[in-house]
């Protein structure tokens, strides 16, 4: 009976620790906010930001953080405040209040270790601070939020900062993933993202800014680019079908035939004439029949005469087009 219950006992205190370790693995957070200040300069591509995640420990216990980037980032320094306290900058090396930085599947990763262990109940927020080159001259494309994040994000607000001045207007900002409000306040533009954002979907923001900004030719007062207008040449009268100069070749023709006696004659030529030119009864005509077929309709069975053709390989695959953002890492907590 004795050594029974010493079984029960020790298979009790195993599966404690065991649901203890599995715990401390995988805590639950909740992110309250994962925010992003980004300074941009006229004179180079190079973006200096500043990313700062508040989180709250829901259950179980934290340790350490890991954040990923699939671009290649200059991590400059790392700062955390506990439970509403002063932050304290961590140092390069392994062990509690350090982190390290290494690359991984050509991803650039950090790894955090927190001072103490957080409980659940505990907050904290750690504050990243980097620096990268834009992929594209001229526009700010940056995921504030990435997509590979396991827990919900309650807000993120991206407030993009031009030091130098010229901030361009606020309409030229737009959200490729996610949704958000747009203001501008000086010489900075603030993105606030509408709404919780859903676990593992990414907040994106896109900007373009510097001197070429906004002086794009032929534009309406809506900003979008006009086609020139179709002028007539002078001394026609813009019908297409060229009626304009056939008729006063037809008038003379027809006083021709009118005094030699060919009224037939003339009768048939305008039929013919008329029925190529209007179309009559045949389908594809300029003005079409009672079920017209566009000409060019690669759909309508006949064989167009310009336009879209056939192809010998019909079935061939288009090679999948890759993302060099891929999402823009992510983030994750043990």
């Amino acid at each position: 009976m004795r050594l029974k219950m010493l079984g029960s006992g020790l298979l009790v205190a195993l599966s404690l620790a065991l649901f203890s370790a599995v715990g401390a693995q995988s805590p639950s957070i909740e992110w309250k906010a994962w925010n992003a200040q980004i300074t941009a300069h006229a004179n180079n591509s190079q973006l200096e930001i500043a990313e700062t995640q508040i989180i709250n420990v829901t259950d179980g216990q934290l340790h350490s953080g890991e954040r990923s980037y699939s671009q290649p980032v200059n991590i400059q320094s790392v700062y955390l405040a506990t439970n509403g306290g002063s932050p304290q900058q961590l140092s390069q090396g392994n062990g509690p209040g350090m982190y390290q930085v290494s690359n991984s599947n050509g991803e650039v990763v950090l790894d955090y270790q927190l001072p103490q262990t957080a409980n659940a109940g505990d907050s904290f927020a750690v504050q990243i601070n980097y620096t990268v080159n834009a992929a594209t001259t001229g526009l700010i494309d940056w995921f504030a939020v990435p997509a590979d994040h396991p827990f919900p994000v309650d807000s993120s607000t991206v407030t993009i900062n031009f030091p130098e001045g010229g901030a361009p207007s606020a309409d030229f900002a737009r959200m490729p993933q996610g949704n958000g409000t747009v203001s501008a306040s000086g010489n900075s533009i603030t993105i606030q993202s509408q709404g919780a954002i859903p676990a593992n979907q990414s907040f994106e923001v896109q900007l373009p800014y510097g001197s070429g900004v906004g002086q794009a030719g032929n534009t309406s007062s809506t900003g979008n680019t006009t086609n020139p207008i179709q002028t007539v040449p002078t001394g026609t009268t813009g019908d297409s079908t060229g009626l304009g100069s056939i008729l006063p070749i037809l008038c003379i023709l027809g006083v021709v035939l009118l005094i030699g006696g060919g009224r037939g004659l003339l009768g048939g030529l305008l039929g013919g004439l008329g029925g190529s030119l209007l179309g009559g009864n045949r389908s594809g005509g300029i003005f079409g029949g009672s079920t017209p077929i566009q000409p060019n309709d690669p759909f309508s069975g006949n064989e167009p005469s310009r336009g879209f053709r056939e192809s010998p390989n019909q079935n061939r695959e288009i090679p999948p087009i890759q993302s060099d953002k891929r999402g823009g890492g992510g983030a994750r907590f043990k």
